[in-house]
């Protein structure tokens, strides 16, 4: 798949487990190891030479910082869900360590989506509205927030947060808003527990008008969100459960909903597609009792959104269900297929073109990263090749990485590929080569991106006990080399004995 173009230039910025040349499951153990087999290629003392000595350091200086990350939990975690800009955020120090994996990653979420937030509506609905926020660690534990927004409407509010346990923790928080239809108070406690790494509950008492006191269990991972709810209110009370799925391919969320009260029944399904970044189209079909049967149309753009609700029954009708949930569907598809897709495609290809030309300079920068880590690898290279030769052990003799092509004799053309033979040999240990999956081989050292935002190959032709072998993998495929199947029919034929097959295996 071809990496995307986000608004940031993330795609440029250093993969640390590819740099490192580790998988994401990586233990602190093999994370050291790793940066200490670096260390002796790269480590500025290890060069003599002033301009070698040079090059080393900046390279060095890129492993260490990649080494002091993965090998702690807590920075770790940050990294993963949101990569070096997580890191460069400042936000860190309102995180406190003690915090597990899970509530390092809620308050960080939090964060950002107040940023997002707050920078989408300047984008798309500008309007005099201000806010300041004052947080503060009070331990190491807990946290006291205060916020003041004042313009189209008036708030106070006051927030606090303690973890009593590696497991629980309790959020309380008062607030008053005053608005065109008058003064609203309000007011909430909630203890929540940790009861493994995907379910949490929660016990919350509202002190809003109405009151009300409920429960919830909640389990959540990156594609799955399952809610069950109780609440018991002066007005109303209900039992709740709803599940939500997340498409991350498709950039889209499916949601199905039941609720039994004592207002009444409500059954509920409900997609939601990401169409451009700051654009969302989603419809909800909702059967309840004594409402009928509705459908609710609904475009986001930005912090706007706009609803279009269309009641389709007084009662329950099984006409009515299917007009709702079979019309909206095929007229989705028939308008993306001729007019959004048409439009996206165009969109992409321009904004690759401009950010290929603004992006050009810091693509020359990495390109020079990656000469000068070639150059530092060759005695690396050299050693290795030598000490290979010598056991008929593992030899690189070609490696090519970009958009592969093929001539006419099958051989692989290099006119759209960078060579990357030395870095691909400096790898090799004890006459094995082990790439894990990485999100793209451009991050690994010696590497960088020839095609920015494009599909890239690796191919790597090599000898093993005497024989060619020869590899195509795609750009985030993990490898172990060398492989049986990897061999060269020409080599199976002559390796093979008489009458056996000598079918190629393709890889």
């Amino acid at each position: 798949m071809a990496a995307s173009l986000e608004e940031d230039d993330d795609i440029l910025k250093n993969d640390y487990y590819a740099l490192l040349n580790v998988g994401k499951d990586a233990s602190v153990e093999e994370i050291n190891n790793a940066f200490r087999h670096l260390s002796k290629i790269y480590h500025p003392d290890k060069h003599v030479d002033p301009i070698k000595k040079r090059k080393a350091e900046e390279i060095f200086n890129n492993l260490r910082k990649a080494h002091d990350v993965l090998r702690d939990k807590h920075k770790r975690t940050v990294y993963d869900m949101y990569g070096e800009k997580g890191l460069e955020t400042g936000d860190m120090e309102v995180i406190a360590r003690t915090k597990t994996p899970q509530e390092i990653i809620a308050e960080y979420e939090r964060i950002q989506k107040e940023k997002e937030e707050r920078r989408l509506q300047q984008r798309t609905n500008p309007r005099g509205m201000f806010s300041v926020m004052w947080r503060r660690l009070v331990s190491d534990k807990g946290w006291a927030e205060l916020d003041f927004h004042f313009g189209s409407a008036l708030g106070l509010g006051v927030t606090g947060f303690r973890q009593l346990t590696q497991r629980c923790y309790v959020r309380c928080g008062a607030r008053a808003d005053v608005t065109q239809f008058g003064y609203r108070p309000s007011a909430t406690f909630m203890v929540a527990y940790q009861f493994d790494r995907n379910i949490q509950g929660r016990l919350t008492y509202n002190l809003a008008r109405p009151s009300s006191i409920s429960t919830n269990i909640v389990y959540s991972s990156e594609v799955s969100n399952v809610s069950s709810s109780v609440q018991l209110g002066v007005k109303s009370s209900f039992f709740s459960l709803s599940c939500t799925r997340t498409f991350l391919e498709h950039d889209a969320k499916v949601r199905g909903a039941l609720r039994i009260g004592t207002l009444g029944s409500m059954v509920e399904c409900g997609i939601e597609k990401k169409v451009t970044d700051f654009s969302h189209i989603g419809g909800t079909l909702t059967v309840s009792i004594p409402q009928g049967v509705h459908l609710k149309l609904k475009m986001m753009r930005g912090q706007q959104t706009f609803f279009f609700p269309i009641y389709l029954s007084d009662g329950v009708s099984p006409s009515a269900i299917l007009y709702g949930a079979v019309v909206p569907l095929a007229s989705y598809f028939v308008v993306k297929k001729l007019i959004i897709n048409p439009i996206l495609k165009q969109q992409k290809q321009k904004e690759l073109e401009k950010q290929k030309e603004e992006y050009a300079e810091k693509m020359a920068q990495k390109k020079s990263e990656a000469e000068k880590a070639v150059e530092l690898m060759r005695e690396t290279f050299e050693r290795s090749i030598e000490i290979e030769e010598k056991k008929l052990g593992l030899v690189i003799i070609k490696a090519l990485y970009g958009k592969l092509q093929n001539s006419d004799d099958g051989e692989v053309l290099d006119h759209q590929c960078i060579d990357v033979t030395i870095p691909i040999q400096a790898l090799v240990k004890d006459s094995k080569l082990i790439l894990p999956e990485t999100t793209s081989k451009s991050g690994l050292p010696g590497f960088y991106d020839p095609f920015i935002g494009e599909e890239k190959k690796l191919y790597i032709r090599y000898k093993f006990r005497g024989r060619l072998h020869q590899v195509f993998l795609s750009d985030t495929e993990p490898i172990r080399v060398p492989q049986k199947k990897h061999q060269m029919p020409d080599e199976q034929h002559q390796s093979s004995p008489p009458g056996a097959s000598t079918t190629a295996r393709s890889s």
